[in-house]
């Protein structure tokens, strides 16, 4: 009689965790949870310019690896010391070539100024990768494959 208690609660638990399992995979709040890296801020100053335009207008860049080679990405202005604003901010993926002949892929910032910037400037730009696994320092983007 023992034996026979013992096998039927360890069927009645086991039906109970199947009922469970097959309950609960249809749930939105069983989903399974994606790791996510989030948004990145990153300072624009005179380090990241490019050759001023013949218009007056200036333009920086920069390059952060990431890991990812995704074209989903967004940016967005968070802060800027300086009176001169920008007009035009895009982002966009760019896997470029170190100086030893490896290749990285990351993110490309490209922020066009109104007119030249004053002494000291700087911007802050917020940045998300889609299938970014991190963020590396930013570099100037004039490596290969950054205007391409």
């Amino acid at each position: 009689m023992r034996r026979v208690l013992v096998v039927a609660a360890a069927a009645l638990v086991t039906a109970t965790l199947a009922v469970g399992a097959v309950a609960g995979a249809g749930s939105p709040s069983k989903a399974p949870l994606i790791p996510a890296i989030g948004i990145k801020n990153f300072e624009m100053n005179a380090d990241f310019a490019e050759p001023t335009a013949p218009d007056g207008r200036a333009a920086l860049s920069l390059w952060a690896e990431t890991g990812s080679n995704r074209q989903e990405c967004l940016a967005s202005l968070s802060e800027a010391r300086t009176n001169v604003s920008p007009s035009t901010l895009y982002c966009a993926s760019r896997t470029v070539q170190f100086a030893d002949g490896t290749w990285h892929a990351g993110v490309y910032l490209h922020l066009f100024l109104v007119a030249a910037p004053d002494p000291g400037f700087a911007y802050w730009v917020n940045v998300y990768q889609e299938g970014a696994k991190f963020y590396r320092a930013p570099r100037k983007c004039d490596m290969t494959g950054c205007n391409e």
